[in-house]
């Protein structure tokens, strides 16, 4: 996949599992990235100095007595034990961290941390630490792949590239909730209409889950929010000794890296943010908006079908074809079919149609896979666009819990609907938007409403005033992230530059050498690129 990062994961409409009710409709980066283990030599990160020797002076809590055994640890970096090998050299650390930030005696939760390994004897003394995106996704998975294929040479030469996985996702305290089974059953069941919702017994169902996610979990599913795992990241730069935090965020690590910056905003060193999310909206507006952002991106698709690609199973015009892909999805959700002893229904379709439209290479794989369901009657290819979706693993494992995690910091930041009526106003209006998609985007679930703790940090604009300059690329034609989202991001800040990428797919890093040229130079070399910048395809 040549796309760097996975989207901040669209939200769909009501089945009967609950947790399917956050389940995600979006390409994940650890179902098609390969993953390496370094070899690498034992070594213990510095903590709380420069890389010229000066002490970096925490300031607000991380200043606070509480928090002195947590900025004073040395970071003992090794081997990354859970990696295979593919070349990458990385190792690994264990950041200890409070589970509460605003009470740091309560306990602590372990982050794992990745970062490369210099091909020489010398390592350079920056740290670029990156976010892949999700919510959920894995950021030591996402390293182990990105370091020689997403990033240059000359941004090896210059950084140690780090990432991490942020808390309750994957190695840093996992939430888990569902086994792998359960997973398999919600997300074979069929999908229910939130207007024939009995909404009490719903509701017991959701605490249900809820309590089991606490049960297999603890407490961390109290502090799964963005504005925590941001005070991780500060954490992080203490305990590596930069004097300035250097942070490339891809859709969702936009979200993660905007926050920092408005929370930290004079330790922002070179920030760049690719297919930014606007922080400013509410859960019900994103998933509106992102739900627009793939009725474009089908119909895209469906016009390149049509007039490109070879065996196309559409005959008519673009409106046609998506009458087509609706009658396909009515169709299974009525009457879902069987693949390899699986039951493959509306959900579960879409799931895998949406993954190709991240990346304008895969059109030519949903073609494929649009045809075989369509003309030769098997789903097949379909169910493993999904399972890619899910991080699944062919023997029915899977690969993270990226699914529950990506329900847990969505609950926390979001929440869920106080009432049903809610839920159908949702319901309606997004059909209504798109008969297509709407059912499929529901902004808010019945999960959250049940969750712990409902959106303590309510959505708000951000302005990272003091900071330095900061760069959004927006993408013009992201179906995840859409070009609008980049173009708030950037006016609400206070030193936000635009770079605009006139393309298809989903981020822009790696996709333009153009692109890379702005962002590469800023990151390295402190030149800001001319605000309003645009790069073709």
């Amino acid at each position: 996949m040549t796309s760097p990062s996975p989207t901040p994961r669209s939200r769909r409409a009501v089945p009967a599992g609950v947790l399917g009710l956050v389940a995600a409709t979006a390409l994940v980066l650890s179902g098609c990235f390969p993953t390496p283990t370094a070899e690498t030599e034992k070594d213990q990160g510095g903590s709380g100095t420069t890389s010229s020797g000066a002490p970096v002076a925490p300031e607000g809590i991380f200043a606070e007595e509480a928090m002195a055994e947590y900025v004073s640890q040395e970071l003992q970096w090794d081997d990354c034990q859970d990696l295979d090998n593919h070349g990458t050299k990385l190792e690994c650390a264990t950041l200890k961290a409070p589970l509460d930030y605003e009470d740091p005696a309560k306990g602590n939760i372990e982050v794992v941390m990745a970062r490369t390994m210099p091909a020489g004897n010398s390592a350079p003394s920056r740290h670029l630490l990156t976010n892949p995106g999700g919510p959920g996704s894995s950021g030591v998975d996402f390293l182990s792949w990105a370091a020689d294929n997403v990033f240059s040479h000359e941004m090896n030469e210059e950084f140690r590239l780090t990432s991490f996985d942020p808390r309750g996702v994957q190695r840093s305290t996992p939430v888990r909730c569902l086994t792998d089974e359960q997973i398999d059953e919600q997300r074979a069941e069929p999908q229910s209409d939130p207007q024939d919702l009995d909404w009490d017994q719903a509701l017991r169902e959701a605490e249900e889950e809820v309590e089991s996610c606490r049960e297999k979990s603890g407490p961390i599913v109290d502090h799964m929010d963005t504005v925590s795992a941001a005070h991780d990241m500060e954490l992080m730069r203490l305990v590596l000794g930069q004097e300035k935090l250097d942070y490339l965020g891809f859709s969702y690590g936009t979200a993660l890296g905007s926050r920092y910056a408005e929370l930290f905003p004079t330790h922002v060193g070179a920030m760049v943010l690719d297919g930014g999310m606007d922080p400013s909206l509410s859960g019900r507006e994103l998933s509106a908006q992102q739900m627009e952002g793939f009725v474009s991106a089908t119909r895209d698709w469906a016009s390149y079908c049509i007039n490109e690609a070879d065996d196309c199973p559409f005959t008519g015009s673009v409106d046609d074809a998506l009458k087509d892909i609706q009658q396909r999805l009515e169709s299974l959700d009525e009457s879902p079919v069987t693949s390899g002893g699986r039951t493959v229904n509306g959900v579960t379709w879409l799931d895998g149609f949406i993954v190709p439209l991240y990346d304008k290479d895969m059109w030519p794989t949903l073609v494929d896979a649009y045809r075989q369901d369509a003309v030769d009657g098997s789903p097949a290819m379909m169910l493993q666009l999904a399972d890619l979706n899910y991080d699944r693993n062919p023997d029915g494992t899977y690969a993270s819990n990226l699914v529950q995690a990506f329900a847990a910091v969505n609950c926390a930041d979001y929440g869920g609907p106080a009432f049903k009526d809610e839920l159908v106003g949702d319901y309606r209006a997004l059909t209504e938007a798109s008969p297509l998609f709407g059912r499929y985007f529901i902004s808010t679930s019945l999960f959250c409403t049940a969750w712990p703790h409902q959106a303590e940090n309510a959505p708000s604009a951000v302005k990272a005033a003091g900071s330095p300059d900061i760069v959004v690329v927006g993408t013009t034609g992201d179906p995840a992230t859409p070009y609008r989202w980049s173009q708030a991001l950037a006016e609400q800040l206070e030193n936000g530059t635009l770079v605009t990428y006139e393309g298809f797919g989903h981020t822009a890093y790696g996709k333009s050498n153009c692109v890379d040229a702005a962002i590469e130079g800023f990151l390295i070399d402190g030149t800001v690129p001319a605000d309003g910048k645009t790069c073709q395809s």
